[in-house]
């Protein structure tokens, strides 16, 4: 594919706020294919080095950029600033910049969940609920924790709270209507998210995170190599583990190995998993607690057969994607919408409900043909020349707004 422009002079200049996230290596590559020399990554972390970011390059502005006058103004240089995930200090910055910059939100699902439900225990399972609450009780609070706590409880909680969601609100839907773009991770998100009715909302253009070009010619080189079990994809509490567990608890295993990503999110809730899987299936529940690099990561997916994710919500589709592309049995909670982007797209793959209702899924294998034809679908969804396409389009678009509102 042609590039969007030779951009020898740097007459392109796109700005990418970023938080340290693994997907970051991935997507700077894809905009930098696209349009060379013309992206600059700013982290929003005060750590030297980030964990995450490995081959991208980037500046470390720090959690307090919002401050910094002339970090914000060094954003007018561009022709239009790319937010990765719509955090609180992204909302800042969005808020004192110049009116005139364009910005473009480009969702990780936790930013924008929020608006869809109207609590995160919305999208927990009663176990998990269970399992949140005690691990939140057991979390040991400094002495001046305590101490503004009892203060607080003191005067009235409820309405201090209330307050508190008042001023969050508020900003995140004033720092909304600043935003021109939105790209959610699915297409079917964007009109879930603006029927939120939080006011104007920004324009849809088609972009998300995909697979390196690195590791989607490793998805073609890899088949499935054993018969584990993948379950969930990181130790965020939104997995629902505690059911997940459950579940495999009354099906078949044998001597099958359960592997449990558990290296990102929540350090307490992976504690606590990998304490219940041990105790489930001793040195069969394997708890992947350590980052691994993204080829290491695969070949350990690889060793699985069957994947069970139990998101109510879209989560881990990198690791969907993946599964399938090498002929694993995936399993996604009927409520949660990649389940719907992947059967309509024509891909065979089962709900969590099924499993339930039929253990013996676990024993089954897909045909070659739905194996050959999952694997020719994902590849035309995320494929090299789809991404590079969509990273294009979407540069021209939100370029060709930029341009029209910097000539009014």
């Amino acid at each position: 594919m042609d590039k969007l422009l030779d951009n020898t002079n740097r007459k392109v200049r796109i700005a990418h706020l970023v938080t340290d996230e693994k997907f970051i290596d991935s997507a700077y590559e894809w905009f930098n294919t696209v349009l060379p020399a013309g992206n600059d990554i700013f982290v929003t972390t005060n750590e030297e080095t980030p964990t995450h970011i490995k081959e991208a390059p980037y500046e470390i502005v720090g959690t307090e950029c919002f401050r910094n006058i002339s970090f914000l103004d060094s954003l007018r240089r561009y022709n239009f600033v790319v937010i990765h995930s719509l955090t609180v200090i992204a909302q800042k910055v969005i808020l004192r910049c110049n009116r005139d910059l364009v910005f473009v939100w480009v969702g990780h699902g936790f930013d924008y969940y929020p608006l869809m439900v109207k609590s995160t225990n919305d999208l927990l399972l009663p176990l998990t609920k269970q399992l949140q609450t005690e691990v939140r009780k057991s979390t040991p609070k400094s002495q001046m924790t305590k101490i503004i706590k009892s203060l607080v409880m003191q005067f009235d909680g409820t309405r201090l709270r209330k307050v508190y969601e008042l001023r969050r609100n508020r900003r995140r839907a004033a720092a909304i209507r600043r935003i021109s773009f939105f790209s959610p991770v699915l297409p079917s998100e964007y009109e879930m998210v603006r029927a939120c009715g939080i006011g104007p909302f920004p324009k849809h253009v088609r972009w998300n995170y995909g697979h390196s070009i690195r590791s989607l010619r490793t998805m073609t080189d890899l088949n499935l190599t054993g018969n584990s079990i993948l379950l969930g994809n990181s130790s965020t509490i939104t997995n629902n583990h505690t059911e997940a567990i459950e579940i495999l608890a009354n099906c078949p295993l044998s001597d099958r190995k359960i592997i449990c990503p558990l290296s990102y999110g929540d350090a307490k809730i992976a504690e606590r998993i990998s304490l219940l899987g041990q105790e489930k299936w001793g040195d069969q529940f394997i708890a992947l607690t350590d980052f691994m690099a993204a080829a290491e990561y695969a070949t350990v997916v690889a060793g699985c057969s069957h994947v069970l994710m139990n998101h109510r919500r879209q989560q881990g589709g990198a690791n969907v994607t993946l599964a399938l592309c090498l002929g694993a049995i995936v399993f996604l909670r009927r409520e949660n919408p990649l389940y719907h982007f992947h059967k309509d797209n024509g891909v065979a793959l089962y709900t969590v409900e099924e499993l339930i209702q039929n253990p013996s899924l676990l024993e089954q294998s897909l045909t070659a043909e739905q194996k050959d034809k999952n694997r020719q679908i994902v590849l035309e969804v995320i494929g090299q020349e789809t991404s590079l396409l969509k990273t294009q389009n979407f540069i021209q678009t939100v370029l060709a707004f930029s341009n029209s509102s910097n000539s009014l």
